[in-house]
């Protein structure tokens, strides 16, 4: 075994993490060991070996020596591994975007893990090896993702390519054979194990019908929360948020689609430049980790915007239930509806925002709390109106007494 990579300490585990997940390299018992500790042993993924992502050249094969002369797992970050990789303090490295470190364990203890990061391990020192790894990582969060929309579409059991084939809008029915070259060129690519020239030939410009239809798609949604704010009275507000559930499980599905199929050519752009062009895999890495991570902002302001929208549409219904005792209704159902399709979309892409339902105002409630309120109200005027005729009753002035006359009793 070389010393560039070298196995880590049966008590020591490396951790490198590209802001998106992060991987944990050592003996098998030191990585489950501190999987274990942290809580994280559930949600780990063995990291592949070589042949098992799309990584060739020089940096891949230094990747593939490293994962198999170590026990590599990796895990999505989330908000609790995002903690981790702070409570550690792995050291920030500007020019590969990544955060690296080495954990030491005391005496075997599951919970006796201390930072130890004053010497890298002979792996971390390996630039082509610690840029494979980078790449490998990046793969491995673009197909996760993918599954999740993939679960996502199942769970909805909606069948987006016949919404597309059925759609009259040319922008979106396009994305059917943009979606059929895209799983064609994947198959072919992971069956041989690079991205060929013929094969990238097959996708070059779907990057951009993608973008198109994703962006027609944001439109959509967002002349959905336009209705919702131009309906100034209960009765088009009905319509409006009825509308708004009917249409917006349609225009989720397609969404998570333009971005499943956005995340599938990453795989491959990304497998492409390794080999084409490995010395600007580092930087192409880390453009790419910031497109998505720009697309997903824009479709989570589009969709929060949606969700402030049918809130307001919800609480303006819920004060006027007393004139529209079967509209208001309408409106909150609906709401809920959307809402319902909005979290589960959230969920899918690990947008983070979650919304709870809003329960219905009754009329019967909101006659009784204007009754309360008017009877409190009414209470009150007397209570002034009393208090006011004793002040003018005391302001009164009374008569003066002649002196020297009496009355008689």
């Amino acid at each position: 075994m070389s010393d560039d990579v070298a196995r880590p300490a049966d008590d020591e585990v490396e951790l490198v993490s590209d802001g998106e997940g992060l991987s944990v390299l050592g003996s098998a018992t030191a990585v489950e060991r501190f999987l274990l500790a942290e809580g994280l042993e559930r949600s780990a993924t063995s990291l592949p070996g070589p042949g098992g992502v799309l990584a060739v050249g020089a940096s891949g094969a230094q990747a593939a020596s490293t994962i198999a002369e170590n026990f590599g797992r990796w895990v999505k970050l989330t908000e609790e591994s995002v903690e981790l990789v702070k409570k550690y303090g792995l050291r920030d490295s500007k020019a590969t975007g990544l955060s690296t470190g080495v954990v030491k364990g005391e005496s075997g203890r599951i919970k006796g893990f201390v930072q130890f990061a004053r010497t890298p391990a002979a792996s971390l020192r390996n630039p082509a090896a610690l840029a494979g790894l980078a790449g490998v990582m990046a793969q491995l969060a673009m197909k996760q993702s993918m599954d999740e929309i993939a679960g996502y579409l199942e769970r909805i059991e909606d069948k987006v390519d016949d919404v597309l084939c059925a759609h009259r809008d040319a922008v979106v029915a396009d994305l059917v054979g943009v979606e059929l070259a895209v799983e064609e060129a994947y198959a072919l690519s992971a069956r041989i194990g690079r991205v060929s020239d013929v094969t990238w030939s097959k996708i070059d410009d779907a990057p951009m019908a993608i973008g198109r239809t994703q962006a027609y798609v944001l439109r959509q949604v967002r002349g959905l929360s336009a209705k919702l704010q131009d309906a100034a009275r209960v009765g088009p507000l009905a319509y409006a948020a009825t509308a708004t559930a009917a249409e917006l499980q349609e225009w989720l599905s397609v969404l998570a689609r333009t971005v499943q199929l956005q995340e599938e050519v990453g795989v491959l752009e990304l497998a492409r430049v390794l080999e084409d062009s490995p010395e600007d895999h580092e930087q192409h890495r880390m453009a790419l980790q910031e497109s998505r991570q720009e697309r997903r902002d824009a479709i989570g302001r589009v969709t929060s915007a949606l969700v402030l929208q049918l809130d307001a549409a919800a609480e303006r219904a819920n004060h006027r239930v007393l004139r529209h005792p079967s509209k208001s209704p309408e409106v909150v159902a609906a709401r809920n509806a959307a809402i319902a399709s909005l979290g589960e979309f959230h969920a899918a892409l690990s947008l983070g925002q979650e919304v709870e339902a809003l329960a219905v105002r009754r009329w019967g409630q909101a006659f009784n709390q204007v009754r309360g309120r008017a009877v409190e109200a009414t209470g009150e005027r007397a209570k002034a109106l009393g208090h006011g005729a004793s002040s003018r009753a005391r302001a009164i002035p009374r008569p003066h007494r002649r002196p020297g006359r009496e009355t008689s009793d």
